[in-house]
């Protein structure tokens, strides 16, 4: 059995492959960034033996998926993810034009933002997070992002140097400055702002329990759901979903499940993984944990 703290808080890629990607957007396109992939997804598949195991264990043991099919699956797993980060990039350089959206709840969250008691956004290393920043632009409320992973930070500069808007405000988490995050977290709900959040990563066992989740346990942080609870602020789970390719345009479809304020921090928990396996159970190749999520 592999540690459940295989994942150290850095996410595979850098600034320098990223860099390229913006290259080819800006000079040849999107299609062209798209077919980029069919050399870099072989690649990862042979020589990122960590992500390549995850991925297949995921297809065999939660999907249940056969060998030929979780084979092939591979390099249907991590073109699809190369695709979701080259759509985070083209978004923000330009290329707006090219995408259409769809929206599942969005009126009860806007109502939900705007009630001027702070919400808490959290998503999940599925879909296109990112991609959302646009509609919370347009709701005109400031949005603060608790980020775990260090290597954003590079990412970041990569393409905000080309991106014609802001990223949002960060904070940045480790394993030592939590009660300063946390004051920082309730200053911005004390203003009525958005702070948001992926809610599948924890950086050490402490922060986390297991629950059930897609039929076996799997460790999903606490801390998040207990500051949510003691503020007794709204919560809003939020995925970003790519669909098929229609009419010329790539396209997503932003979903948002409002949850009431309540004291209760493992009653928010549960609805959050709850929300998040029939999102699995809709797109399940847009899952992109890629570690030994289950343990299994």
């Amino acid at each position: 059995m592999t540690d459940k703290r295989e994942w150290n808080g850095r996410s595979r890629g850098g600034a320098t492959g990223y860099s390229i990607f913006v290259w080819v957007l800006r000079h040849i396109g999107l299609r062209a960034a798209y077919a980029l992939l069919w050399i870099v997804v072989p690649y990862f598949v042979l020589f990122a033996p960590s992500g390549t195991r995850s991925s297949w264990l995921y297809q065999r043991n939660i999907l249940k998926r056969n060998r030929i099919q979780s084979s092939l699956g591979l390099f249907k797993h991590f073109y699809l993810f190369g695709q979701v980060l080259i759509d985070r990039i083209a978004i923000k350089n330009g290329f707006k034009d090219q995408y259409e959206y769809e929206y599942d709840g969005k009126e009860k969250c806007v109502e939900v933002i705007k009630g001027g008691r702070g919400t808490f956004i959290v998503g999940a290393h599925f879909g296109a997070w990112e991609i959302g920043q646009q509609f919370f632009d347009e709701v005109e409320i400031p949005f603060n992002i608790v980020m775990l992973d260090a290597e954003w930070e590079k990412i970041k500069h990569a393409i905000e140097k080309h991106a014609k808007s802001k990223l949002f405000k960060a904070i940045t988490l480790t394993a030592d400055n939590g009660l300063e995050v946390v004051l920082q977290m309730k200053q911005a709900f004390d203003g009525g702002e958005i702070v948001g959040m992926l809610g599948d990563r924890f950086l050490n066992d402490e922060q986390s329990e297991p629950i059930d989740f897609m039929g076996h346990n799997a460790h999903f942080p606490l801390g998040m759901y207990k500051i949510a609870a003691k503020l007794e602020v709204p919560a809003v789970f939020y995925h970003a979903t790519k669909l098929p390719r229609k009419n010329g345009k790539e396209r997503y479809k932003f979903s948002f499940y409002v949850k009431e304020p309540t004291k209760n921090a493992d009653e928010i928990r549960k609805t959050y993984v709850s929300v998040l396996e029939q999102k699995l159970k809709e797109a399940p190749f847009q899952w992109f944990n890629f570690y030994n999520f289950w343990q299994i």
